[in-house]
């Protein structure tokens, strides 16, 4: 298999996902989002941002060149649906613009985020 670079439109992703679910008046209800993500967006929004505040990984950044790299919203939704929905991770690549295999890595910090930031509080 040759690695070859597949360019997602990485920005259009984020944008299409934020417009989806996060706008002020976004394309799919609340009670849509509770169906596809198994929580409240704001529960979404509060783990999206204290994954945000403890690991940089999950900070949108910017490379060398001036290209801006996946959000949060992106490594957020990818590792919250392949756990809502038990797939595989290349079954959520298409919608939110993300490779395969920093899904499976943002799934793992994920993880490992949760159980540092709730841990003591909910994961008893």
């Amino acid at each position: 298999m040759n690695n070859r670079v597949i360019d997602r439109n990485r920005e259009e992703g984020h944008a299409r996902l934020y417009r989806d679910y996060y706008f002020d008046t976004p394309t799919y209800t609340e009670t849509y989002f509770c169906q596809r993500f198994r929580m409240r967006r704001s529960l979404f929004l509060r783990i999206e941002e204290a994954l945000t505040t403890h690991d940089n990984y999950f900070t949108q950044r910017t490379d060398d060149v001036g290209v801006r790299g996946l959000s949060s919203l992106q490594k957020v939704t990818a590792a919250l649906r392949m756990f809502a929905y038990g797939t595989a991770a290349d079954a959520v690549d298409d919608y939110v613009r993300i490779g395969e295999s920093t899904i499976i890595e943002s799934i793992k910090r994920f993880v490992k985020a949760i159980v540092e930031v709730f841990g003591t509080e909910h994961l008893r």
